[in-house]
């Protein structure tokens, strides 16, 4: 089961595409195992893909944006 997690005072985060995160320049969070870290874009994707699941916050610049993917 994926969680979702907020930041602060911004909505809670939704999953989304890891690599669209690094496009965007984004941080993003990745949880594995009940163990939440937080992920700079500069990250080697060969690194994130090992940890597991991402998330990332939602802005209003990119809630729109149909960028939600299944990444099973």
């Amino acid at each position: 089961m994926v969680s979702t997690w907020g930041h602060q005072n911004l909505p809670v985060t939704r999953l989304i595409d890891f690599e669209l995160a690094r496009m965007e320049g984004m941080s993003y969070w990745i949880e594995k195992n009940g163990e939440t870290l937080l992920a700079d874009p500069a990250t080697p994707i060969v690194d994130v893909m090992a940890l597991g699941f991402l998330m990332m916050e939602v802005s209003l610049d990119i809630e729109n944006r149909d960028i939600l993917s299944d990444i099973w």
